[in-house]
């Protein structure tokens, strides 16, 4: 071809080239002005922006789901402390009962103490008077007693039933070691003199035993009264003495349990829990 046809076959190879280029807007990584060229400018395409939409509301309910848990927890803290001075005797048949006091008290807003409130009047602790504020009812004690029966009557029966299941071999391999663990953590703890995770183990060996029983109306009934339960527990348990004693009605329940003596079982545990109650009230007397 020669070196002319050689010249011009590469000018026009050159030629073709810069057209390719062109037609797509760069030439190497820049524009036809040998400048860099700009990045793209991404555009949300509508689907992306849906699923973002769908993110963002996901996360808004999310946020909505654990205010009102942090919530329930804050009601619940301002009723078991309420309902703890009553059981200790701290609040009396017709005092007052300051919502502020109570709020500055927790480090809490005023709101979860209202709600406290109000559960605590549907239950019969306290009297609302229009336009003079919340007192203790005159038969708040009653009602604590009230309670206490029945929580002992649905327990022993729990107990009962889950000493036949347990006979029976009706209780699961991995359910004897959930209780088994229980039970033994439960002991560990008793010579600590910790009192938070104290009151939990023995809250949690009541709650497995009531598991364990299978039987569904009990242990909705009971959750109704936990909130009574919970505050008893621990005014009793603030007493140390208390540990050993209830740490010996504990195991004696659970011997009678294993041993499938459902009698026993059932007599064991409405006992303790009419005893700590007694207990509780004498203190607070």
């Amino acid at each position: 071809m020669g070196q002319v046809g050689e010249r011009i076959q590469a000018s026009i190879e050159q030629q073709r080239h810069h057209r390719t280029a062109a037609a797509a807007g760069t030439l190497g990584g820049r524009n036809i002005s040998g400048r860099r060229r700009a990045p793209a400018r991404l555009v949300a395409r509508p689907q992306d922006r849906r699923r973002t939409g769908q993110e963002s509301a996901l996360t808004r309910l999310g946020r909505h789901f654990r205010g009102d848990r942090s919530m329930a927890l804050l009601r619940d803290r301002a009723y078991e402390t309420i309902l703890h001075d009553i059981i200790s005797g701290a609040l009396g048949p017709g005092d007052r009962i300051s919502e502020r006091a109570i709020a500055t008290r927790l480090a809490i807003s005023t709101m979860p103490v209202k709600d406290a409130l109000r559960r605590l009047e549907n239950e019969g602790f306290v009297t609302a008077v229009p336009r003079q504020g919340v007192f203790v009812s005159d038969t708040a004690i009653t009602s604590v007693q009230d309670v206490v029966v029945t929580r002992a009557a649905l327990e022993g029966l729990a107990a009962r039933l889950t000493a036949a299941r347990w006979a029976a071999g009706h209780v699961t391999g991995v359910e004897r070691s959930a209780y088994t663990d229980v039970v033994r953590t439960m002991t560990q703890l008793a010579d600590t003199g910790d009192l938070d995770r104290v009151v939990e183990a023995n809250s949690r060996f009541h709650v497995t035993v009531r598991r364990l029983s299978a039987n569904r109306p009990i242990i909705q009934f009971v959750g109704v009264l936990l909130g009574v339960d919970a505050a008893m527990r621990r005014h009793v348990l603030s007493d140390r003495s208390e540990f050993a004693l209830g740490l010996r009605e504990h195991l004696g329940v659970h011997e009678a349990i294993v041993a499938g003596d459902e009698d026993l079982a059932e007599q064991r545990m409405r006992s303790h829990i009419l005893r700590s109650a007694h207990d509780s009230a004498s203190r607070a007397s």
